[in-house]
């Protein structure tokens, strides 16, 4: 170990108590700290924590676990060598991690039988991912993986879990519930009418949010407390009051907090339900603030910050709402490599995406599949993503009457095909214009399918590479 490093680390060990982070979180950034690294061949410790959304400690903290992360026999060795001497972190050796991972029968069966059991839990809200990986891992695993069908593990769906049930229920139909709640404090039972906002696990328990008539006011209620509970015929009718038209972030907030400047929780998904229509979520520090689905119009602002999405095996933001006007401005949207789309517009009616960067996504940083949707990104960036073998790259527009307006913007170095691109008009009916912007190192720099049409105002633009625009308007 370097002098440079041993003071970094006694430098780190003084700088005070660190923060208690979820393993799931810690997880997965350990999972994408070394593709991150590696593909950047150097990066600076300060820069490498801002991004993931950690202090330079916690950082430390994560280079000393990585230090050893493979033991094989008969030599155990560490097959990754990394260092951060002089602020930089450095890591070569790491060969292994583009080899694909290889279980043995008990490990193949024993995640199975973990994952099955996992999608029988009631109070999770979102099977489709899980689903995907379970029928991923039973196809790669073969005879293998058939020894954990022998294994049937019955979850216990008393109590909490048929609640939660009951709950999405009454979510799904827009229904009011009825609930006769435990109040330990007061040691008594109490009844109450509840408008339902939302399911959410906090530290392991499931709570609901929701507009509690007799308060009048947003409350959580421990479902473990709920003694009983009825779906009303009535409709949930949640008050404007009930949501903020302006909540804030914090790496060190907490989603069970009202989202307020001095109460900030600790995701966009976790403050969207508690932001009024039209409203704004606002980062108050630098830090990872994790993935999200917009239903809604609605602002994402991080300024003077550094406020990141990493989205490992997954999409970084989602729009779907066709009245929806979003504009989402800051932000670092990161797939570390895995990340299947940065930014995917299913459906929306305006989308501004300002000083936004979107890297390293296997499919496109930008896909816009919607209907009569009109996209702008202005001074953004838009670099290494269809990473994926295939017609991928920088911003995809499909769908029908679609348009999209890009200006002040880099896409560089994404796609690694033929068919690859940097920008794609993807149907007889899409739009798209590009002004004062870079368009390199794509095998195709403009690909359009069809009636399609790419107009270029200029001359303003940097482009490198096959296609080229339906037309040029003299740049004013």
């Amino acid at each position: 170990m370097t002098t440079a490093e041993s003071s970094a680390r006694a430098g780190a060990r003084g700088a005070g108590p660190p923060r208690v982070t979820p393993a799931t979180d810690r997880l997965q950034r350990l999972l994408a700290l070394v593709p991150y690294v590696v593909s950047r061949k150097v990066v600076g410790l300060a820069d490498t924590a801002a991004a993931f959304g950690v202090t330079e400690r916690e950082l430390v903290d994560d280079l000393n676990m990585l230090w050893c992360v493979e033991i094989r026999s008969p030599d155990p060795y560490c097959p990754i060598d990394l260092s951060y001497e002089g602020g930089e972190i450095v890591v070569s050796e790491a060969e292994s991690i583009d080899r694909p991972l290889r279980l043995g029968v008990d490990e193949a069966s024993a995640l199975l039988v973990a994952l099955r059991m996992l999608a029988e839990v009631s109070s999770l809200e979102d099977r489709s991912a899980l689903s995907r990986t379970i029928a991923k891992l039973e196809a790669a695993a073969g005879e293998a993986g058939a020894v954990s069908a022998q294994v049937a593990v019955q979850v216990d769906d008393r109590g909490a879990g048929s609640v939660a049930a009951q709950v999405r229920d009454a979510l799904e139909r827009g229904r009011r519930l009825h609930l006769s709640y435990y109040v330990p404090g007061r040691d008594e039972a109490t009844e109450r009418d509840v408008d339902p906002m939302r399911l959410l696990v906090v530290e392991g328990r499931t709570y609901l949010e929701g507009w509690c008539l007799r308060a009048e006011a947003v409350r959580l209620f421990r479902l473990d407390r709920v003694l009983a509970l009825a779906v009303l015929d009535e409709a949930a009718s949640v008050p404007a009051q009930a949501q903020a038209t302006r909540t804030w972030v914090s790496g060190v907030g907490d989603d069970v907090n009202p989202c307020s400047r001095t109460a900030p929780c600790k995701t966009f998904a976790g403050a969207i339900s508690k932001t009024a229509i039209n409203g704004e979520i606002n980062c108050l520090d630098s830090a990872g603030y994790g993935t999200i689905t917009i239903t809604k119009s609605i602002t994402l602002r991080c300024k003077g910050v550094i406020g990141s999405i990493l989205a490992a095996g997954t999409t970084g933001i989602i729009v779907n709402s066709a009245t929806a006007r979003v504009l989402i401005d800051g932000l670092d949207v990161m797939g570390a490599n895995t990340g299947t789309t940065g930014i995917r517009i299913i459906a929306a009616e305006k989308v501004w995406i300002k000083d936004v960067t979107i890297s390293q996504f296997l499919n496109n940083g930008i896909n816009v599949e919607s209907t009569s949707a009109h996209v702008f990104v202005d001074n953004s960036f838009i670099l290494n993503n269809g990473q994926a073998a295939g017609t991928f790259g920088g911003v995809n527009v499909e769908g029908t009457s679609n348009i999209a307006n890009i200006r002040n913007t880099q896409i560089l170095f994404n796609g690694t095909g033929g068919t690859a691109f940097a920008v794609n008009a993807n149907s007889a009916s899409a739009i798209m214009s590009l002004q004062t912007s870079v368009l390199n190192d794509s095998p195709n720099a403009i690909s359009r399918v069809g009636g399609a049409q790419v107009v270029c105002i200029g001359p303003s633009n940097l482009i490198s590479g096959a296609g080229s625009c339906t037309s040029t308007v003299p740049f004013l």
